[in-house]
């Protein structure tokens, strides 16, 4: 089970942090969060119980 989410720039802490661990919980193995302040993808990968960014620079692509 995969999930893409669009970061709320008035709630992303929550976006980025809280989130990440309901969805590792709820057995979500992939997460793709786009940033729409700074242009990010940041693509999170669930490893036990925890989300976790994937380290790689590549993975961070900026549009325009």
């Amino acid at each position: 089970m995969d999930r893409g989410e669009i970061i709320s720039p008035g709630n992303a802490a929550t976006d980025k942090v809280l989130k990440m661990h309901y969805y590792a919980a709820a057995g979500i193995d992939w997460c793709l969060l786009v940033d729409q302040v700074t242009g990010a993808l940041h693509l999170h990968r669930r490893q036990g119980r925890t989300m976790s960014s994937t380290p790689r620079r590549s993975a961070v692509r900026r549009w325009s």
